[in-house]
C-alpha cells in the first residue's frame, strides 16, 4: 500500500479568505484531544498561527498599506509552516486512516512517478485584474502539477519590457500584488519555485493596466 501524504496544495492553492476559513476549521478539528490525542502540540501551534493570520489579514483588508501587507504576508508564511507541521504529524500517526488525515480539510497527495525530479513547466497566467483597489493587482496562475510548487517569484516592467524589476513573491497560485503604480501600463512575468530546489522558466508576459 502506498504511503499516504497530505498535499501542500491543501493550503497553498487558496486565496486569502479561503486560507483564513480553512485554517480556522482545521485548527478546531485537530484540537479535539479525543480524536487527535497525538496532535496536542501542533494543534496549539496551528490555532495560534491561524488566529494571528486572521487578525493580520483583517487589519490589511481594513486599512491597506505596506506595513499591514508585510505583517499579513509574514503571518501567512508562519501559518503555512504550522500547516506543514500538522500535516507531518497526521502522516506519522494516521496508520492508514485516510479520514483521519482529511477530516481537518486537507487533501491527499497522489504519489508515484518522478514528479519531484522532472522539469517544472512554466506558469500560465489565467487571470490578472486590477479594477477594485488603486495599486492592487490580483493574479491566478495555473501549474501543470500544483503539488510540487512551493512558491512564486515575479518581475514587473513599466516600460514595455525594456527593463524589469524584481521583488514579487507569493506562496499560492492565487495572490495579490500591492503598491503598483496607479494608472500605469505594466507587464508581469512569473516563475515557479518547486520541490528539490527546482525552478520553472518564466511565464509569458501579461499586460495589466493598473487601477
Amino acid at each position: 500500500m502506498a504511503e499516504m501524504l497530505i498535499a501542500k496544495e491543501s493550503w497553498t492553492d487558496k486565496d486569502e479568505n479561503e486560507l483564513d476559513s480553512m485554517s480556522t476549521t482545521a485548527a478546531i478539528v485537530v484540537s479535539d484531544a479525543v480524536k487527535y490525542p497525538l496532535l496536542v502540540t501542533v494543534a496549539a501551534l496551528l490555532t495560534n498561527k491561524a488566529n494571528a493570520y486572521h487578525i493580520a489579514q483583517s487589519l490589511y483588508n481594513q486599512f491597506g498599506g505596506n506595513t499591514y501587507k508585510d505583517a499579513k504576508d509574514q503571518a501567512k508564511g508562519l501559518l503555512y509552516k504550522a500547516h506543514e507541521e500538522v500535516a507531518k504529524k497526521l502522516e506519522e500517526t494516521a496508520e492508514g486512516d485516510a479520514n483521519y488525515m482529511t477530516a481537518p480539510g486537507y487533501k491527499l497527495a497522489q504519489t508515484g512517478g518522478n514528479r519531484h525530479t522532472g522539469v517544472v513547466p512554466k506558469p500560465v497566467i489565467s487571470k490578472a485584474v486590477s479594477n477594485e483597489t488603486r495599486g492592487l493587482v490580483k493574479f491566478i496562475l495555473k501549474a501543470a502539477d500544483p503539488l510540487v510548487i512551493k512558491g512564486v517569484v515575479g518581475i514587473s516592467s513599466a516600460d514595455n519590457g525594456v527593463t524589469w524589476q524584481n521583488g514579487i513573491t507569493a506562496f499560492g497560485l492565487r495572490f495579490e500584488v500591492d503598491g503598483q503604480p496607479s494608472g500605469a501600463n505594466m507587464l508581469y512575468k512569473f516563475m515557479f519555485i518547486a520541490t528539490n530546489n527546482r525552478k520553472s522558466g518564466w511565464s509569458d508576459a501579461e499586460f495589466v493596466e493598473v487601477f
